[in-house]
C-alpha cells in the first residue's frame, strides 16, 4: 500500500518550476522585492501542500513556517535567483535548497509535529 509522505525534493521542484519564471525580474525596487517575494511564498507553499509531511500534525502552518523562513532569510532576487539556479541544476537542484534551509526546516517540523 503507497503511503504520502511529504517528499521535500517534490515539492521544491514543484515551487521552483511555478516560480523560475519570476527569475528574471531584477530590478531593485520594494515593490519588486515585495512581488517576487509574494511569488515565491505563492509557488513553495503550493507545492509543499500537494504533500503530507510524515509527522507533521498541520500541514498548512508547517508550510507556511517553511515559506516564511526563506523569505526571512533571503531578498527576493535572492530567492528568484535561488530557484533559476536550482532549477537549471535539474533533479538535485531542490535537494540542495533543502541542504541549505536544514535549520529551518527543523524548527518548523519541531513546531508543527
Amino acid at each position: 500500500m503507497a503511503t504520502n509522505h511529504f517528499d521535500p525534493i517534490s515539492f521544491l521542484l514543484a515551487a521552483l518550476l511555478i516560480f523560475s519564471g519570476q527569475a528574471l525580474a531584477q530590478q531593485s525596487s520594494a515593490d519588486n522585492d515585495a512581488q517576487l517575494r509574494a511569488s515565491f511564498k505563492e509557488g513553495f507553499t503550493k507545492g509543499c501542500l500537494s504533500g503530507k509531511s510524515k509527522g507533521i500534525t498541520n500541514q498548512v502552518s508547517f508550510c507556511n513556517c517553511l515559506s516564511d523562513a526563506y523569505n526571512v532569510r533571503y531578498t527576493g532576487i535572492n530567492l528568484a535567483a535561488i530557484s533559476s539556479l536550482a532549477g537549471q541544476v535539474g533533479p538535485k537542484g531542490p535537494l540542495l535548497v533543502d541542504v541549505m534551509m536544514t535549520p529551518e526546516r527543523q524548527v518548523c517540523n519541531k513546531n508543527n509535529r
